[in-house]
């Protein structure tokens, strides 16, 4: 076709159908691309979408008349803000407009946009309308989100991984490092960055790490595993395994990969782990434990040489289970076997302890101390014994000791004597039964924690202990105090025992109770003392009965002589009444000074007290009530029947002096039982039956210094 031949109307009608084809192109190549336009008339403020601009706004073409605010209106609402501000930048700033931002489709789907568009302006710098493009780059972005994820994930596992990771040149530089790096040596990532790898190593290292490096840039295979010292940011080195793979050939790395693990805990533990076994081999060695291995299928005993010498077998071959079993007392054969079989029993746990006696092939019996352990294999019904492996100690010695310290146990636990062991601090952590008998406890528990003060008069202990510490034993008297809080005497002797420090570690106390002896101490003093006064008395009694012998033998012969009714027959029965008196006086002084034979025989005291009760009448003044309680199952008494009338008529004139407003004398007597509680404080008491006689009154009673010596002459 051409333009100037043919005429102006034919050459419209050619114009529109170029125009036509040439939409209908853009329109192919917009849906093809995915990719719409606009155009803005800033002016009128209308706006033009191309029908692919209507498509990928999920819209028919034509559909509705496009306006900003309806675009903006299909835009996802957290984008809004930002295209209008894009926009309205492009405009003020003269410069192309470019934004991806999301949309809302009609069915709810989001579909990402990315806007390209300029603006026209006329000849005073006005914008005129604004042109542009919308395409489609869901898809791309998508890419790009999945692309960023799997780099994430792909950096989070270099990262984070356990391992080390490096990137290095030809020429030993390092090119990357992962944080492992920094997290296990210490040192910044970046500052090591370009650095020579050499320069990393521990200087021993260096030379074998440059071989192996030398091999990964020649070979394709992976070098390693390989173990190097690195040098820490501390100064000290740590312990890597790793290897070296060869990627210099590959355009997204260029170099060799470097992947390595701290091993330095494990190697640390294989050092302790050996170094553990040489102090296990000098433990047994100094411990002189013998070692012993049995393979249960093939029954055979391996025994170290310490084994050998403990059963005296000196021959390098193994033995069987029998032979060692021949070795065994006759006496412990019987129940070692089973226990051997008990512990091989595959329903069992395998531990195995036992001491028993043996026989050394040169004769001596040894006690031995076993432990072992047997080992299974399989489950169920097919479990079975493998192997037992043990360590054997010989206790002969330690059995004799302990044989010792039981007898001295034994002896410490029967000993009169009452005996406790204290801390260094003098809580109680051992009494034996003595002293829990001494004291008045029903058991141990009861004593263990309590310290001296709790058992004896607080200030003389605290005397004591402080001796103790001081001196390091103290030997005197205490007065004590039982459970029920009675007081008795006791001889103490205490040590303090010393560590090999020279620091007190615990003290120890021999008690004796000492109140019975003391009891007896003052009788005999008391017995001393009276048998001073009695030989005074007895002298005294003795020149006066010749006096009185005189006297009463003039009375009675005067007496004689005189008739009935004579004047001074009175006078001369006064006399001889009077004379009879000191007569019976001086037979008390001869009783006192025991010169006077007293007659003690089997008496009903009862008896004794019904002929004393008519007298006592008398005696008493008549204001003082009177009152005999007898207990007809009393029993009998062996006594003096004198000294018996005398001591109730010394007690009543007593009563009725301490009564001057009268009051109540009660005499009674009961059957009484004494235990052996009694007997222990009261010397010369055996436990029994007794005859109890009490005298009472409601007098005032004895004054301090009248109580201290009752039995005085």
């Amino acid at each position: 076709m051409s333009l100037e031949t043919d005429s102006p109307d034919e050459q419209i009608r050619a114009l529109h159908h170029a125009l036509r084809q040439a939409e209908r192109r853009l329109t192919d190549t917009q849906q093809h691309v995915q990719t719409g336009s606009w155009e803005l008339d800033i002016a009128t403020y209308s706006f033009w979408w191309s029908d692919e601009s209507y498509r990928l706004f999920g819209l028919e073409p034509g559909s509705f008349t496009p306006s900003y605010e309806a675009f903006l209106a299909l835009v996802h609402p957290d984008d809004r803000d930002a295209i209008d501000r894009a926009y309205n930048e492009s405009v003020a700033n003269r410069t192309p407009y470019e934004v991806v931002h999301r949309l809302i489709l009609p069915d709810g789907g989001v579909r990402y946009i990315r806007e390209r568009g300029r603006t026209t302006y006329d000849e005073q710098g006005q914008p005129i309308f604004s042109s542009g493009s919308s395409q489609d780059v869901t898809e791309s972005i998508a890419a790009e989100q999945k692309l960023r994820a799997a780099e994430q994930r792909f950096r989070a596992l270099i990262e984070y991984s356990a391992d080390i990771v490096a990137i290095i040149d030809r020429e030993q530089r390092i090119r990357f490092l992962n944080e492992t790096f920094e997290r296990n040596l210490g040192h910044a990532s970046s500052a090591w960055l370009g650095r020579n790898l050499l320069d990393l190593l521990w200087p021993d290292d260096a030379p074998s790490a440059d071989q192996l490096f030398y091999q990964a840039i020649t070979h394709t295979e992976i070098v390693g595993p390989w173990q190097l010292r690195v040098l820490h940011a501390n100064g000290e080195f740590r312990w890597l395994e790793g290897t070296f793979s060869n990627r210099l050939d590959d355009t997204a790395i260029g170099g060799i990969i470097l992947n390595a693990r701290n091993i330095s805990s494990r190697v640390q533990a294989l050092a302790s782990l050996r170094q553990s076994e040489d102090r296990l081999r000098q433990a047994v060695a100094i411990a002189q434990f013998g070692i012993f291995d049995h393979d249960c299928r093939s029954d055979v005993i391996y025994w170290s040489p310490r084994q050998r010498d403990i059963y005296g077998y000196h021959s390098d071959s193994p033995i069987t289970m029998a032979e060692f079993i021949e070795f065994v007392h006759p006496d412990d054969r019987a129940w070692l076997t089973d226990s051997i079989v008990r512990a091989h029993d595959p329903a069992g746990d395998g531990a195995w302890t036992a001491e028993y006696r043996i026989i050394r092939t040169d004769g001596p019996t040894r006690w031995l101390s076993e432990r072992a352990q047997t080992f299974f294999e399989g489950a169920g019904s097919t479990r079975h014994a493998i192997r037992t492996v043990g360590a054997t100690l010989d206790v002969t010695e330690r059995r004799a000791a302990d044989e010792m310290l039981r007898i001295k146990d034994q002896a410490i636990t029967s000993s009169l004597n009452a005996i406790a062991i204290t801390d260094a601090v003098g809580r109680i952590f051992y009494v034996n039964p003595a002293f829990i008998r001494m004291w008045g406890f029903n058991s141990e528990a009861e004593v263990l924690g309590l310290t001296p003060l709790d058992l004896a008069e607080p200030e003389s202990t605290a005397a004591v202990l402080h001796q103790l510490t001081e001196r390091g034993s103290y030997q005197g008297e205490l007065i004590a105090r039982r459970q029920d809080g009675s007081t008795f005497e006791i001889l103490l002797s205490a040590h303090a025992m010393y560590d090999a420090q020279g620091r007190l570690s615990y003290m120890m106390g021999s008690f004796l109770d000492i109140s019975a002896a003391k009891r007896l101490e003052a009788q005999l003093m008391q017995a001393q003392k009276m048998e001073t006064i009695g030989q005074l008395a007895g002298g005294i009694a003795h020149d006066f009965n010749n006096l009185i012998t005189v006297m009463k033998g003039n009375a009675e012969l005067a007496l004689a002589d005189m008739a009935p009714h004579d004047q001074l027959r009175n006078t001369f029965t006064r006399i001889n009444t009077a004379a009879e008196s000191a007569a019976r006086l001086t037979q008390q002084l001869l009783a006192f000074s025991r010169k006077q034979i007293i007659d003690p025989q089997v008496l009903d005291l009862n008896d004794v007290i019904r002929r004393v009760q008519s007298m006592l009448g008398r005696l008493l003044r008549e204001n003082i009530d009177l009152q005999v309680f007898l207990d007809t199952h009393a029993g009998n008494v062996r006594f003096d029947r004198g000294q018996c009338e005398q001591i109730l008529i010394n007690l009543a004139v007593n009563a009725r002096d301490a009564m001057p407003s009268g009051g109540k004398l009660t005499i009674e007597t009961n059957r009484v039982m004494l235990d052996a509680s009694y007997a222990r404080t009261h010397s010369g008491v055996q436990p029994g039956a007794y005859v109890l006689l009490a005298v009472s009154d409601t007098g005032l009673g004895l004054a301090a210094a009248v109580k201290e010596p009752p039995f005085e002459p």
